[in-house]
């Protein structure tokens, strides 16, 4: 973005629109392409991040608030089944449906498997993209998922007052080998989000309660 466009502390949708357009034209920036992080938008234009969402007048998709490339934690290593240390592709998204936000998520992605992936316009569907350019080919994944209120961090973000229900999803995804190639968690508004789940005659279901053990369905 321009000095100019960074110092004029806009404060209105409309305001943020166009300084948001001027910096776009002025990098020659295409579709898909980072504008940058959550953090960094808002300290810039001196707005929240649902005013910067609602000036881009997007009405639905994905919108990429950051990537990073970094080394797995202890836990994280362990939910992908690597080393500690190993290099992890993370995406951060805002999905919005009707032009408003719908979910937060956070992806990670084996770095070695998928070179040059945070390149690419991460906006559409990530497993075509994985499919198409990369050549995976998915196997299982088990989701989990659980019912909370939401946390400070995506207050903003989800467009929720504090307290506010949410469905939390995590997921372990395989490739057809059995080798764990993402792990991600996604934070759904409860107000707007219904979730179906198909599964094939005979297949196990766990459901776990809090204070009690894992029991079969």
């Amino acid at each position: 973005m321009t000095a100019s466009s960074a110092r004029e502390g806009a404060r209105t949708a409309a305001e943020v629109a166009d300084a948001i357009w001027e910096g776009v034209e002025a990098e020659r920036l295409k579709p898909g392409d980072r504008i940058g992080a959550e953090r960094e938008l808002s300290a810039r234009y001196d707005v929240s991040l649902p005013e910067y969402v609602r000036a881009r007048g997007l009405e639905a998709g994905a919108t990429v608030l950051g990537t990073a490339t970094i080394t797995a934690d202890e836990r994280l290593a362990e939910l992908m089944e690597v080393p500690e240390r190993t290099w992890v592709l993370q995406v951060d998204r805002l999905r919005l449906a009707g032009g408003l936000p719908l979910s937060f998520e956070t992806i990670w992605l084996r770095a070695e498997q998928f070179p040059g992936l945070l390149d690419r316009s991460l906006v559409g569907s990530m497993y075509e993209l994985l499919e198409t350019e990369y050549g995976l080919e998915r196997g299982e994944a088990v989701e989990t998922i659980s019912a909370r209120q939401v946390d400070r961090a995506h207050l903003a973000s989800l467009q929720v007052h504090a307290g506010a229900p949410i469905l939390a999803v995590s997921r372990v995804a395989r490739t057809s080998a059995g080798d764990v190639f993402e792990y991600s968690e996604e934070i759904y508004r409860a107000d707007r989000t219904e979730m179906i789940v198909r599964a094939p005659a005979g297949a196990r279901t766990e459901r776990r309660y809090l204070g009690a053990e894992a029991q079969a369905g």
